[in-house]
């Protein structure tokens, strides 16, 4: 993508092993070493291209890597995140000595294990960078689907970097192909058997990461004014007269998404857009299975071993299946792409299928709470309108056989939900949800309605409601602040906890969600105190100062005070606990009447416990 035979001016260096010979890649001067090397393309090569034709820089890490490491070879030649913002502030110090042109954009990319580690170093304030990573500081990176070439399969060492890249491809601004990548990434590294806890609260395994305000530590996601926005102006040149990419344009799954208990088989096919000869269009099918184990090495990234299917030539444009490997209840998600002759291969969005359980009970009913419906009988006659970042609530639900479920969010211009631009965000955990509504919506009627389903594809559904976009009429706009709760120990998040909004005594309080989660508008004129209360918690005091910043992020953790051994939560810990214990035990009580937290090892009460506390009675150890 980046290599073009007939661009005289070598803007871009390459960096591969040196006994390879390939069309592109520089060759290796055998006198300098693999970080001296790196270091001269960055404090040389490129001041000299930027100060003869001024334009953005890209830098692109993509090996192996460690906590602040990035593996340049196999051996012990390593980048490291000090000397690479040591390199990129002497570049940027020499461009300022050597023209008189604003510094340009320095976008840093690195897809590698623990690459969130490099944030640290290289966020600065007010400066022109824009840093990528593909991970957290503590996560290790997925690879992606092993791709037909020269009749081998070479497994995508980067699945995160080769999503970005594809959207870049299409002419797609960095922050929204960011996002995409982003979106991909987590579905493919989603793992329900990852507890949701601080700081991302999802089952995914693996977070890539966005700066470009200069803000420690930068963004898993992007909203407007935040992390993100410097990005939105950022676009990857490509040649005019170039031919139009192959590109999947509709998915079309029979007879259903939902398939019942006995059924397994799916009839599968695509429409291509700009298609060619000898095309290749292929799926790969994530099973409710497929699930990484949890492993830790310091190189060692995370592969799948997906099902890969090709899919017929039909006709032009047409590719279909008949895929017979839904076998297993759950949920599957379906990873859709197209090569071309050239071996280039691009990346498209994924769906999801569910197979049914027999005798399986959807999650309980549940109603919308915000934005108002405007049909409902007692809104009659109201005025209120929403702007076009809206907060979206509905009652939390719950599933009877404890099963994982998440929510859909429908939104569209008519009740039929049939509109070309419709818009339906899946894979939704708690019962807020903020969008950003598209400027072309504004001035509009908006149907919006919730479905919660479970991971075999029960679901419940709400009614529609409708609500008016006013935007325009309505330009001052409050700060949208996220509040995320959870427990201090456990990093769980702590639910339906009260945020009192100045002294606790007072009455003006908000409640958080089952996933500790609260999203609200204020105003921030003035310092905000709050107090934050849970029961079995101790309260924690904390403050929002003034701020004009559009989007705010609060993670306020909480001390429990449950005593350990104090099983049935009476504040003391006596003969009474040994007895609720053996119940415990024996299976009388359920699991959701006594405090996890009370248990000495892990969340379960055992026979641990009941030794624990007949030594404090006896007196043989101390709390």
């Amino acid at each position: 993508m980046l290599y073009d035979s007939k661009d005289p001016l070598d803007h871009i260096k390459y960096f591969n092993p040196h006994h390879l010979e390939l069309t592109g890649v520089d060759p290796f001067d055998t006198n300098q070493n693999y970080p001296e090397s790196l270091e001269y393309a960055i404090t040389d090569w490129a001041l000299d291209k930027i100060c003869r034709l001024p334009g953005p820089l890209y830098i692109i890490l993509i090996n192996h890597g460690g906590t602040d490491k990035f593996y340049l070879t196999g051996s012990n030649d390593w980048l490291e995140a000090y000397d690479l913002n040591a390199w990129l502030t002497q570049l940027e110090n020499d461009i300022q000595q050597h023209t008189n042109d604003p510094l340009p954009d320095i976008i840093i990319i690195i897809d590698t294990c623990y690459s969130g580690s490099f944030m640290n170093d290289l966020i600065k304030p007010e400066s022109t960078r824009i840093v990528i990573t593909s991970t957290a500081d503590n996560e290790l990176s997925f690879r992606g689907p092993k791709l037909p070439s020269n009749d081998l399969l070479v497994r995508d060492g980067a699945f995160f970097v080769s999503n970005l890249f594809n959207e870049l491809g299409k002419g797609v601004d960095l922050s929204q192909s960011f996002e995409r990548a982003v979106m991909r990434t987590e579905i493919l590294s989603g793992n329900q058997t990852i507890i949701c806890t601080h700081p991302f609260f999802d089952h995914a395994a693996q977070h890539p990461f966005l700066d470009d305000n200069g803000i420690y530590p930068g963004h898993n996601q992007l909203y407007t004014y935040a992390d993100g926005y410097r990005a939105k102006e950022i676009t990857l040149g490509y040649e005019r007269n170039s031919k139009e990419r192959p590109e999947i344009v509709q998915t079309i799954i029979q007879p259903d998404r939902l398939l019942s208990a006995n059924e397994n088989t799916l009839d599968i096919s695509v429409r291509v857009k700009n298609p060619v000869d000898d095309l290749n269009v292929f799926i790969e099918i994530k099973t409710p299975n497929d699930n990484l184990p949890i492993t830790v090495n310091e190189q060692l990234q995370k592969e799948l071993d997906l099902t890969q299917i090709n899919l017929d030539y039909v006709s032009e444009g047409l590719y279909r299946i008949t895929c017979d490997k839904f076998h297993t209840p759950g949920k599957y998600t379906l990873f859709f792409y197209v090569q071309n002759t050239d071996n280039t291969v691009y990346y498209s969005n994924q769906c999801y299928v569910f197979k049914s359980k027999e005798n399986n009970s959807p999650p309980a009913p549940f109603q919308l709470i915000f934005p108002i419906n405007l049909d409902d009988p007692e809104n009659q006659g109201s005025t209120e309108t929403e702007l076009l970042q809206v907060i979206f609530q509905w009652e939390d639900t719950c599933d009877s056989e404890r099963n994982q479920f998440s929510y859909t969010l429908w939104l569209s211009k008519n009740s039929q939900f049939d509109t070309d631009d419709l818009i339906k965000q899946e894979d939704i955990l708690d019962s807020q949800y903020l969008v950003e509504l598209p400027d072309n919506w504004d001035g509009n009627d908006i149907f919006w309605k919730v479905q919660a389903i479970d991971e075999f594809g029960a679901s419940a559904e709400t009614q529609v409601y409708r609500f008016k976009l006013d935007d325009k009429n309505n330009p001052s706009e409050m700060p949208i602040v996220y509040f995320q709760v959870y427990d201090l120990q456990t990093r769980l998040p702590v639910p339906e906890a009260k945020i009192w909004f100045g002294h606790e005594n007072n009455s003006n309080s908000m409640l958080t969600s089952k996933r500790g989660r609260l999203i609200q508008k204020l105003d921030l004129s003035d310092t905000i105190d709050l107090t934050i209360t849970a029961n079995t918690y101790k309260a924690a005091y904390t403050k929002i100062n003034a701020d004009n910043t559009p989007i705010i992020s609060l993670s306020i953790p909480l001390v429990s005070n449950v005593q350990t051994g104090d099983i049935n939560r009476d504040e003391t810990i006596d003969i009474g606990d040994v007895i609720y214990a053996l119940q415990i035990l024996s299976g009388l009580p359920s699991s959701d009447s006594y405090d996890a937290k009370a248990a000495l090892i892990g969340d379960n009460v055992g026979l641990v416990d009941i030794i624990y506390v007949l030594r404090l009675m006896s007196g043989t150890i101390q709390e």
